[in-house]
């Protein structure tokens, strides 16, 4: 999620504990900082957009990473609030935190809640990466009255729920459909909240559709040839490949040979967006099996972040 979102999130958990939306507590303040603090990790763009996708999501939204950006919060605003109880505010403030990680879980970049012991991203793929109406129905609580506040977080919740029963319903229309096919995605769509991405996959062909909620009609987006794990082995095992493997769990590897190089083309599966996936990566190899170029293409295939690579063994 964006900034905004988690700051709405953290100021309607400010207000349904009582502390308000003013800022004029500890607690609420800690509450609001908390929901945004774990995307501190925005300042690895500063090495580029590599560095930052690598490792965003990671360290500063781990438990772990929440708890020390939860002490050292509180440990600002007791300096800022003398007579204030830091337990009190420790506690709001790993709420604020905690919020944060969870929503970003329940979006399809998910987080690394349990990172380091479990390097995966966990998500959930239920709401859209920037979802309006879950900021509408929050803005609804935060701003109404006792009764509409009410009628605004019941609303929210049974939208996630729709959401949910939607998704469980489009897997189990999509079994019907692709009998032969392993579901491995069903995902939000980007900006779209009445779409869904969906990936499938056999031992010929990975397939990327789109399911839409208003008209119910399901559409394929991209066929794509699947290789052999033969075929692609040195690529996977490249900086490239292993950046990949722990970036998504869904990509596809294309492979063409250009004289004496073989050059291999990484698609993150998951974003589509006018006509484009988002992320991508190329790997060349020489038929020494040294590696020439490999560069990752993040949002566009327009700009190129090289990446230092070992030599193959």
């Amino acid at each position: 999620m964006d900034p905004f979102s988690h700051a709405v999130i953290g100021t309607a958990l400010s207000k349904a504990a009582g502390y308000g939306i003013n800022f004029s507590t500890p607690e609420n303040i800690g509450l609001v900082v908390g929901s945004i603090f774990p995307d501190i990790d925005i300042v690895l763009k500063k090495w580029g957009n590599y560095v930052y996708l690598k490792n965003h999501r990671a360290a500063t939204h781990s438990i772990i990473g929440l708890l020390i950006s939860s002490i050292i919060i509180s440990i600002a605003l007791k300096l800022l609030y003398p007579g204030s109880n830091f337990f009190g505010v420790f506690l709001c403030t790993m709420a604020g935190c905690l919020s944060h990680t969870i929503s970003d879980i329940l979006n399809s970049y998910g987080a690394k809640f349990l990172w380091p012991f479990y390097k995966r991203k966990m998500a959930l793929n239920l709401i859209v990466i920037i979802d309006p109406l879950v900021i509408l129905f929050l803005l609804g609580y935060i701003f109404g009255n006792s009764r509409t506040g009410i009628i605004s977080i019941l609303v929210l919740g049974l939208y996630v729920l729709l959401r949910l029963i939607y998704k469980l319903l489009i897997k189990t229309e999509l079994k019907k459909a692709y009998t032969s096919m392993k579901i491995s995605a069903i995902i939000p769509s980007m900006l779209a909240i009445f779409r869904w991405h969906f990936v499938l996959e056999d031992d010929k062909f990975i397939l990327v559709g789109e399911k839409n909620i208003l008209n119910g009609k399901i559409n394929i987006i991209e066929k794509f040839p699947k290789l052999h794990y033969n075929k692609i082995k040195s690529a996977l095992n490249s900086t490239l490949g292993k950046f990949f493997m722990d970036f998504t769990p869904v990509f596809h590897v294309s492979a063409e040979s250009d004289g004496d190089i073989k050059r291999y083309t990484f698609t993150d599966l998951r974003y589509y967006f006018r006509n484009n996936f988002y992320h991508h990566g190329v790997l060349e190899i020489d038929k020494g099996n040294s590696i020439v170029k490999s560069s990752f293409k993040p949002y566009t295939m327009n700009k190129e972040h090289n990446i230092p690579e070992l030599p193959q063994p």
